[in-house]
């Protein structure tokens, strides 16, 4: 059973994964361009690391909403902000 569970949120763990290099890259990218001055393409990934920051909390928050219990959640949700 936990298997079809596991089944279900591979492709959230997928994009949290994937979202979360996009950002550590994109953030290394940005890095490089304020390094050479290019401010266009500096703000180009700073605004793409923050999409996919977005993306990546979206992708943990309904990742968490499906593997947590209830009362497990409401304390996550708190502390988390």
């Amino acid at each position: 059973m936990s298997i079809q569970k596991n089944d279900r949120n591979c492709n959230l763990v997928k994009t949290l994964y994937h979202a979360a290099q996009g950002e550590a890259r994109s953030q290394s990218h940005a890095s490089e361009a304020r390094l050479k001055s290019d401010k266009s393409a500096q703000d180009f990934f700073d605004n793409l690391s923050k999409d996919y920051n977005e993306i990546a909390c979206q992708a943990r928050l309904l990742l968490n909403r499906k593997t947590l219990s209830p009362h497990t959640l409401d304390t996550y949700e708190t502390n988390d902000g």
